[in-house]
């Protein structure tokens, strides 16, 4: 408080409670978001699993069978979160740089909010389409052809996140959710020879 006082002197201290609603929200969302690449990185394994077995239930049949052994294809599902997680920070540190410029600072829990959803969207429609042969690269066109969609899913997961005690179920049910979405859109996308409808 102190520190602020003294940056913003006198005529700017009004803005002081906007100052304190952008740092607060800032540190929320950070935290949020560094629980869940947590949590995803330990759960990747089991969340394709799940992913498949809502597939099945869904449509009556899995997706492919792997021949890889189950060390393997956990081995394989760390990788992808970790390259998951390279994607988000090669975006993040940018626009983390936003919460220190004057003006700008107040554009920046939005933007990093608007992140942090198309994160999560990434992240969990990873698993159904993931479980499926497809790259993070025709992923990622995937969701950006149906962005506005891809923005509101993450941002209902980001919401689910931001609960206490929720967010315990905020996973498996962002899973289960992305899975079905993928189960309704998939035939369009499996048709086409470049997997992008």
């Amino acid at each position: 408080n102190a520190l602020l006082a003294g940056l913003l002197g006198g005529l700017l201290a009004v803005l002081e409670w906007l100052l304190w609603i952008t740092f607060g929200g800032a540190y929320l969302v950070t935290v949020v978001f560094t629980f869940a690449i947590v949590a995803n990185l330990l759960a990747a394994p089991f969340n394709a699993v799940l992913a498949a077995r809502v597939e099945r239930h869904l449509t009556g049949q899995g997706p492919p069978e792997s021949s890889a052994g189950l060390a393997a294809e956990a081995a394989q599902a760390i990788l992808g979160e970790l390259r998951k997680l390279g994607y988000y920070l090669t975006r993040a540190l940018p626009v983390a740089v936003l919460f220190f410029i004057p003006g700008l600072n107040l554009l920046a829990p939005v933007v990093w909010l608007l992140l942090g959803a198309w994160f999560l969207a990434l992240e969990y429609f990873d698993y159904p389409m993931g479980n499926h042969g497809i790259s993070f690269a025709e992923q990622r066109r995937y969701l950006a052809g149906q962005r506005w969609q891809a923005l509101a899913f993450g941002l209902g997961a980001s919401t689910l996140l931001m609960i206490p005690v929720v967010q315990l179920a905020a996973m498996p049910a962002s899973v289960v959710g992305a899975t079905a979405r993928w189960v309704q859109r998939r035939p369009g996308f499996l048709d086409t020879p470049a997997g992008i409808p």
